[in-house]
């Protein structure tokens, strides 16, 4: 399993290849196909995987309910991805923020320095401002 396939689209490979050996009389047995399943998928899945060979009766467990468990944990990380891109696009704005806002007040400090002349209260009032 590639790290950006999907839980679905490894699946429907999966059982499309299960589906072509027992179409040519070679027994595969479920549990052949779950631990086959579960060996094979990327490592953003390893705690899944553990966790439901630990826990579980995998002679009991079918196929489809691997899948599913498998399905879940993949939405789980994809509201998680989610959340933390949120979080960084956050941190960035208000990086440019405070970028904005230092090189506002380095103008700001720039043109204060100037004696008073230019824009501010002293001007239109026939005085120069001292420093």
């Amino acid at each position: 399993m590639g790290d950006l396939e999907s839980i679905d689209e490894y699946s429907r490979k999966l059982i499309i290849i299960v589906n072509k050996l027992r179409g040519l009389d070679n027994a595969v047995d479920d549990i052949q196909v779950v631990k086959k399943l579960l060996r094979s998928t990327s490592a953003k899945f390893l705690q899944i995987t553990s966790t439901i060979e630990e826990f579980n009766d995998l002679k009991t467990k079918s196929v489809d309910k691997i899948i599913g468990s498998l399905k879940a944990h993949e939405e789980r990380l994809q509201g998680f991805g989610e959340k933390n891109e949120t979080v960084l696009l956050t941190r960035a704005g208000w990086k440019e923020r405070e970028n904005a806002k230092s090189s506002k007040k380095e103008w700001k400090d720039q043109s204060s320095s100037r004696g008073g002349r230019g824009w501010g209260p002293g001007r239109w009032r026939g005085h120069a401002r001292s420093d």
